[in-house]
């Protein structure tokens, strides 16, 4: 009898402890450094002047910031994809802001490539705690490693890379 009283606390004990969490704690999984090494070596190929192209996972999903840029520049027009609503808490409110993801590479490199015009000289580095805040902040998902931003003279931007060092992610910080 006091053995199974002793079992019960423990397990309650270990129930209390995993519902512990901070739900305001970042979810952040880091990878392998060689992961990483191929996900730098993937930007940066694609910063190239005559390279302008992009290793990406099937789908590339833009986040809303970067969305809303694509659209004040008209390039927009020249893309399909499909709508993707992002539920971002601002302050006691949930505010639905949109973004966009294509599977067509052409419609990848064109993203890409207004990324990179007029930004020539640039700084890729890990993303800060903001920019980490914001980016959980949109995603319904753990940050696993590989993520970078890429800081340029007129922009920044967060971009999330999956385990090949593929593209899967971009939005405007």
């Amino acid at each position: 009898m006091i053995k199974n009283h002793i079992t019960f606390l423990f397990i309650i004990g270990i129930l209390n402890f995993s519902f512990a969490q901070k739900n305001n704690e970042i979810a952040y999984i880091k990878a392998h450094d060689s992961i990483n090494r191929k996900a730098i070596l993937n930007i940066e190929n694609s910063l190239l002047v005559n390279t302008n192209t992009l290793n990406v996972s099937k789908t590339l999903i833009i986040g809303p910031n970067f969305w809303e840029t694509i659209i004040k520049n008209g390039l927009n027009s020249k893309l399909t994809g499909i709508n993707v609503n992002f539920h971002i808490p601002i302050r006691r409110k949930i505010i639905v802001k949109q973004g966009r993801a294509f599977k067509n590479s052409e419609e990848h490199n064109d993203i890409w490539k207004f990324i990179c015009l007029n930004n020539q000289s640039h700084k890729l580095r890990k993303p800060n705690k903001k920019e980490l805040n914001y980016y959980w902040s949109i995603i319904s998902y753990d940050i696993e490693e590989p993520i970078y931003v890429i800081e340029f003279d007129t922009s920044t931007y967060i971009i999330d890379l999956d385990a090949n060092g593929c593209v899967f992610f971009i939005e405007k910080i």
